[in-house]
């Protein structure tokens, strides 16, 4: 799949752990905690990859035409489409910001193992995900068969995802209870200074 659905979905699940940690009225973490919640975030985040890559998928983003004369063509479009969901979600979040950064790394991680594998020459034995980070995409019969599919199904996941995103972190708004990562955020968001900003 194309990295923004990677990155959506690794918000989604960043603001999903944050939600249920804030309905079990949970504001203060002690420092297990925090990185038991960081570790879930990040490793829920990799198996969403691996997940979205072993479905049928046509990676529409690396062909876009308008870009081909350009140098890292291949590129553009993803950073085009990725980094707007990145900050939005990181301004959503600004009580806990490196959580939901954290989240989004874990849903792109194992591109940047292949990323640093076939570029970087980053050696073998350093790569966790070897069957998906040491090969390249090759499409199938069938993907190519029904690419238009594929490219239509991706858009609609990412809305879907990405109103998902949105809708978690007002509800935990809502909820009038924050939490406090003194790790994971500035003394100007913790509980009470959350509290009374209020819902965006």
């Amino acid at each position: 799949m194309d990295l923004p659905l990677h990155i959506v979905t690794g918000a989604v699940i960043g603001n999903a752990l944050l939600y249920h940690e804030v309905t079990r009225r949970k504001i203060d973490f002690t420092r297990t905690e925090r990185v038991k919640l960081a570790t879930a975030a990040f490793l829920i985040g990799v198996v969403s990859h691996l997940f979205w890559d072993w479905m049928p998928h046509y990676d529409w983003l690396f062909s876009v035409e308008l870009f081909k004369p350009l140098p890292l063509h291949w590129l553009i479009p993803q950073i085009l489409t990725t980094l707007p969901v990145i900050l939005v979600n990181l301004y959503l979040n600004r009580d806990a910001w490196p959580l939901a950064a954290i989240a989004m790394f874990g849903g792109m991680y194992p591109d940047v193992e292949k990323l640093c594998y076939f570029d970087f020459n980053l050696p073998r034995f350093l790569i966790m995900f070897r069957q998906h980070s040491c090969y390249l995409t090759q499409w199938r019969p069938w993907e190519l068969a029904h690419k238009q599919f594929l490219v239509v199904f991706e858009i609609v996941a990412f809305l879907i995802l990405l109103a998902v995103m949105y809708a978690l972190t007002q509800a935990r708004r809502r909820q009038r209870v924050f939490p406090t990562f003194p790790i994971f955020c500035s003394g100007r968001f913790n509980a009470q200074g959350a509290r009374n900003e209020g819902a965006l």
